[in-house]
């Protein structure tokens, strides 16, 4: 096998001014060597798996057992992987290109310049299918020609050479073509006449044209094939099936790819299936799929790590795989496959040691298991911010852990007040209670948020108050308490909802509590009965204030039926009767109050307003799920066009996969946080409790303590078009930029974007800047295209090419390498020294970028006597730079180096 013999991907179908269903989704999965691309619906590009020269695209060298996000890229039609690089079509037609550039792979002009991020192919354009696999690609343009670049050792570029190109060249005598592939070192072409053309290494017969060890740098026709409607191309192996059902092999078969019942290698296609309702065929290094119009998948070939998905063993012959059926693409790499079920869904199976399936592990998985968590409905759930659980700041008591957050009342100047129901006060060590703790409470502790949302600065100081630390007192019966709703406030006065509860279970009604502000701190002033006689339903879970009147929502009190209810009265009449919402209207008697939605809501649910008369109702959904403890984890949003209902057509909002020793958590009730929305998304909290509950076993069960984060809530973040797809405060940034002026090495550029709250160039030298409209120095000579990222206030990012022309970099051979540059330590924990000597006496810029060209450092050096000897501090003392490689760069007039900077922290 030659030295570059690795590895496949995946195989594109498309046509001249057209791409069927079955190439649109047989794009959006890719398996290459080691590591696995994903489009998700919304164009975004995932990646997981081996990342050592940057193929996963986010920006890093860190391998991920999940997927992650690729930088940059957005409305992406199709993906192809190769042995260490990656490839994607945008739906404008242009290629995408990031990781390794040994020999030229990324097609960008240069070769031996790693890109960790996605970089345009400026020469390509108008192309409707891409394919890769071991270290050569191809590109099928919208007119059926056909595009080559890369290793070309074995003429598989088809340009007539055997010279290897960093940039794409026409593959000759090729026209007409509507699907292309890739293998280990040759390439096959479909024509739309029904012809296969193929060229590249014959060795051991994958050209199919009857020689074997031999290389062809020019296409040909196999001519003992016509009629055909698909080709897939393994690693030395390739499939193609005719229009009457007929199913034709060729190449290596040591390990039975050929599916023909030996281990013999054919240079000529030879017939292994006859079936007229085959779908779709995919092929990887050494095994092959076919899927049938009725959903069963047929696979053959190598499966000892699992890629045939059937339990871990080869097989000769095509054999239907059950655990297969239902997926209706297949991409297959060199141990691994990716399945698209039917539904949408991603599969995968094989060879994982590189975490390139994507599942949260390292381990082989000899049948098909999903992926949890790609293509999430909402965006950024695990922002830094407030992603954590609730917890109090150095300022406020370190003792006390506030569980079943109730609600939050909007104050001045973007604070919020926070409504916690019970809570442990006292004997927390670290994140422990004591499982016999006597110090629960039941009753409220207010808090206001500080700059940093999931940590809370104390309020009012619970621990001078009331000796049983509970602010919301029963004074009437101490062992009764009471519980906080939802509120609202009127000028300095926070109106509170309270449920009063039996010390035996038993609900008693709806209060509410005035509290006053002060200059630094909130008094209670009163709790009174909201509604006379005793009621089943408990209101105030849910608060709005829209035109004169405070509408409070509610359920009633039933173990297997919580429907929700509402009641109103005048916002500015604190003392006026509340009514009751009857279906058709208002009614003063309770006992007459109708449901305003057919579905259940959890105890504590929210309902907000969003862009306009669009209403929407919050809540965890009512529905154990056995398979994890009973735990109810789904939180769910229903619609509606009235404040009053009926809230119906529900959607999955998110699924909460929270665990602690390795059980999920008990997730319940959930609150919308209108106050503290982004400027295009929501804040959504929602409790957690013990594992110990239901069929679970308790932390307790066997222990002395329990893990303290099983009660505290926790915070996501939802944007607004994942509630509703017809909801977006503000458009997605639009990038448009130019080059204003080109003067000599210098060139000055200018930003025409919309929407965009931040902005990112890539001036296509390694160099970035944040800049609106920045002015950039090339060091070198050459053609470039810069790129203009335009970031939305939550992070969205679209891109735009901005081509700069040919710069002459008239003082370039003036410039040379820093003589007897020497960093150490390296690796350093931030801290190292610089040494150079014979520099001359002008000062020289220090500049220090993480991998994503975010500026870390930068300073200016005086060399003293030609020398320099530097010691620079990166983690001045606590705010220690994360563990990671940055990128060194110092120049003057004369000299110039750059060095990659590898940091070790303890974080």
């Amino acid at each position: 096998m030659h030295l570059f013999a690795f590895r496949f991907a995946l195989i594109l179908l498309a046509s001249t001014g057209w791409i069927g269903v079955q190439s649109i989704f047989a794009q959006r999965v890719a398996a290459g060597t080691r590591h696995s691309l994903f489009i998700c619906p919304d164009g975004k590009v995932w990646a997981s798996g081996k990342n050592t020269f940057g193929q996963l695209g986010n920006g890093t060298l860190l391998p991920s057992i999940i997927p992650k996000q690729v930088a940059i890229l957005s409305g992406a039609v199709a993906v192809a992987a190769g042995e260490d690089h990656s490839l994607a079509l945008k739906s404008d037609g242009t290629v995408w290109a990031w990781g390794q550039d040994s020999i030229g792979q990324l097609g960008n002009g240069s070769t031996r310049r790693d890109d960790s991020i996605p970089m345009l192919l400026p020469d390509l354009f108008d192309i409707v299918a891409v394919a890769t696999r071991n270290y050569h690609s191809l590109a099928l343009k919208s007119d059926g020609t056909v595009w080559a670049w890369g290793l070309n050792n074995l003429g598989q570029l088809g340009d007539s050479t055997y010279l290897s190109r960093p940039a794409p060249v026409p593959v000759l005598r090729l026209s007409g073509i509507i699907a292309i592939g890739t293998g280990n070192g040759h390439s096959i072409a479909l024509k739309n006449d029904g012809t296969v053309w193929s060229w590249g290494n014959g060795g051991n017969g994958q050209r199919g044209d009857g020689n074997t060890n031999t290389s062809d740098n020019i296409p040909d026709s196999i001519s003992w094939l016509a009629n055909i409607t698909k080709i897939a191309v393994g690693g030395d192996h390739a499939l193609a099936l005719r229009n009457d059902g007929i199913l034709f092999a060729w190449g290596l078969n040591l390990q039975g790819q050929l599916g023909n019942g030996d281990s013999l290698e054919s240079s000529t296609p030879i017939q292994i299936l006859n079936n007229s309702n085959i779908d779709t065929i995919a092929a990887g290094w050494n095994h092959s799929f076919a899927t049938l119009t009725n959903g069963n998948v047929y696979a053959w070939g190598e499966g000892l790590d699992g890629e045939l998905g059937n339990g871990g063993v080869g097989i000769p012959v095509p054999t239907h795989v059950a655990a297969l059926d239902g997926i209706k693409t297949l991409s297959g790499g060199f141990w691994h496959s990716i399945g698209l079920l039917t539904n949408d869904t991603v599969s995968v199976w094989g060879a994982n040691a590189s975490g390139q399936l994507g599942d949260n592990s390292i381990t082989n998985k000899l049948s098909p298991v999903d992926i949890i968590g790609l293509c999430p409905q909402y965006v950024d759930l695990r922002d830094t911010t407030f992603t954590n659980y609730f917890r109090p700041s150095s300022s406020g008591p370190a003792d006390w852990i506030a569980g079943e957050l109730n609600s939050s009342i909007d104050l001045p100047g973007g604070k919020t007040m926070y409504l916690f129901g019970q809570s442990h006060i006292g004997s927390i060590t670290g994140n422990l209670i004591p499982c016999n703790s006597p110090t629960v409470v039941h009753n409220c502790i207010v808090l206001q948020d500080s700059a940093v949302p999931n940590m809370l600065t104390t309020v009012l100081d619970t621990n001078s108050l009331i000796a049983d630390y509970s602010y919301f007192c029963d004074s009437l019966n101490p062992t009764n308490h009471f519980e906080p709703g939802h509120g609202y406030l009127r000028d300095d006065t926070a109106y509170v909802f309270l449920s009063r509860w039996r010390s035996d279970s038993i609900f008693l009604g709806n209060y509410i509590a005035r509290l006053r502000k002060g200059i630094t701190t909130w008094t209670l002033e009163d709790i009174n009965r909201m509604i006379d006689g005793d009621s089943s339903i408990d209101f105030g879970g849910a608060v709005l204030v829209e035109g004169i009147y405070v509408y409070a929502y509610g359920n009633k009190k039933n173990p297997s039926i919580r429907l929700p209810y509402l009641a109103r009265r005048e916002f500015a009449d604190t003392s006026a009767a509340w009514e009751y919402y009857d279906s058709t209207g208002w009614t003063s008697s309770i006992a007459d109050a109708d449901p305003i939605s057919r579905y259940n809501v959890a105890e504590r649910y929210s309902v907000t307003k969003l862009l306009g008369n669009h209403y929407y109702l919050i809540s965890h959904d009512q529905a154990p799920d056995t398979s994890t403890c009973n735990a109810r984890r789904n939180i769910m949003v229903y619609r509606s066009s009235s404040l009053a209902g009926p809230f119906s057509d529900p959607v999955l909002l998110y699924v909460a996969d929270d665990q602690i020793a390795g059980e999920y958590l008990q997730t319940f009730d959930a609150y919308a946080h209108v106050q503290s929305a982004g400027c295009d998304s929501l804040r959504i909290s929602y409790n957690v409790h013990d594992v110990g509950r239901a069929a679970c076993p308790s932390q307790c069960q066997g222990g002395t303590t329990q893990i303290a984060d099983t009660w505290r809530p926790k915070f996501i973040r939802v944007r607004f078009d994942g509630i509703d797809t017809m909801l977006q405060l503000l458009p997605p940034p639009t990038p448009s930029g130019a080059v204003l002026n080109i003067s000599g090495d210098t060139v000055t550029f200018t930003n025409n974007s919309l929407n965009a709250s931040s902005y990112l160039w890539y001036f296509g030298d390694g160099t970035t800047s944040d800049s609106t409209n920045p002015v950039h120095i090339y060091t070198t000579s050459g053609n470039y295209v810069a790129m203009l990222v335009a970031i939305g206030c939550n992070g969205e990012r679209d891109t735009f090419p901005v081509p700069v022309g040919p710069i002459l970099v008239q003082a370039e051979t003036a410039i040379l390498p820093i003589p007897s540059l020497t960093i150490f330590p390296n690796p350093s924990a931030g801290t190292f020294r610089l040494r150079a000597q014979d520099i001359g006496s002008e000062p020289i810029s220090i500049e220090i970028y993480s991998t994503l060209g975010v500026p870390v450092h930068t300073q200016t050096a005086l060399p003293v006597g030609g020398r320099l000897d530097l010691q620079l501090d990166l983690a001045p003392g606590e705010a220690h730079l994360p563990t990671g490689l940055y990128h060194l760069r110092m120049r003057n007039r004369s000299y110039f180096a750059t060095r990659t900077l590898s940091i070790v922290t303890d974080q």
